[in-house]
């Protein structure tokens, strides 16, 4: 997941660097914040050099002054947030639903979309060979998950799969519960009978089944979640009408660039689509049935 957390660096500042071009009369500060759970496991100074890459090779008349910043906690951001240093926020939809006092100060535009639905349904997959279907058949097995934003919000769907069955949470549940950096290295184990089940975003799952038909031979899905949001891109209220629309205008152009499409490809998205607060509700009803089961 590496290349995609680092792709996020570079998504922003093509949205961002476009913007630039519709306003290039005016230097403009726009300052990017990162959360550090959405780009865990990424060394800033290699995200910082890829942005710095593309100004490189952008239009040198660009007069917009770009700059970013990655935050450790979400109080300092929404510090920052108040006292109006910050226009543009990738964060994840777990950090946002769970930070009440981020959500008066934020706007959500952009949420990642695969076809013409937004965000990603994730699926539990085993070996046909499992004697059941019977989920506490996996007690004390071994799970492969996604690493990074991808990994925490399936392990959180799997607890509250897990709790509603009357069975522990994924972490007291599993024997071992192990991350990748990639997709296929989360499915092919299963498929060599390497580990017992694993979590994948069914986007992802049907490319690796496509290239390999034997996987969809041989492993089987025992559940599947609802459309889950995995990252917001939001909006602070310094950031006015116009820009913001300029902003989205371009996000939503990207998968028809060159640039923006491998930028895509990276982070394993089609496109981006305007935020609609319908969008959430799913992920929102997730965090909000495991607080309540946990507190049972």
């Amino acid at each position: 997941m590496r290349r995609s957390r680092l792709a996020i660096y570079i998504l922003c500042s093509i949205i961002l660097l476009g913007h630039a071009a519709v306003a290039r009369a005016e230097k403009r500060p726009l300052r990017l914040a990162y959360t550090e759970g959405l780009l865990s496991g990424v060394n800033e100074t290699d995200a910082r050099l890829a942005i710095q890459k593309l100004l490189v090779y952008s239009d040198s008349q660009q007069r917009f002054d770009l700059s970013t910043q990655l935050y450790p906690t979400l109080d300092a951001m929404l510090q920052d947030v108040k006292a109006n240093k910050l226009h543009f926020i990738i964060m994840l939809a777990v950090d946002y639903l769970n930070n009440p006092a981020l959500q008066k100060e934020i706007t959500p535009i952009l949420v990642s979309a695969n076809g013409n639905k937004p965000g990603e349904e994730y699926i539990l997959l085993v070996r046909k060979g499992l004697a059941s279907a019977d989920i506490n058949k996996l007690r004390g097995k071994k799970l492969i998950i996604a690493d990074g934003a991808p990994g925490t919000l399936s392990e959180l769907w799997m607890d509250s799969l897990l709790l509603g069955k009357g069975l522990p949470e994924s972490r007291q549940f599993f024997g071992t519960i192990n991350r990748a950096s990639t997709y296929s290295k989360v499915v092919l184990p299963v498929f060599f009978d390497q580990a017992d089940a694993c979590i994948v975003a069914r986007d992802a799952y049907d490319t690796i089944w496509e290239l390999n038909p034997q996987v969809q031979r041989d492993l089987r899905e025992l559940a599947h979640s609802p459309l889950l949001i995995t990252a917001l891109y939001c909006v602070t209220s310094i950031v006015d009408e116009k820009s913001t629309q300029d902003i989205i205008d371009i996000a939503l152009d990207l998968n028809k660039s060159k640039a923006g499409q491998q930028v895509l490809v990276m982070m394993r998205q089609k496109r981006l689509q305007v935020y609609r607060p319908v969008d959430l509700e799913a992920t929102a009803g997730l965090i909000s049935e495991l607080e309540r089961m946990r507190m049972k």
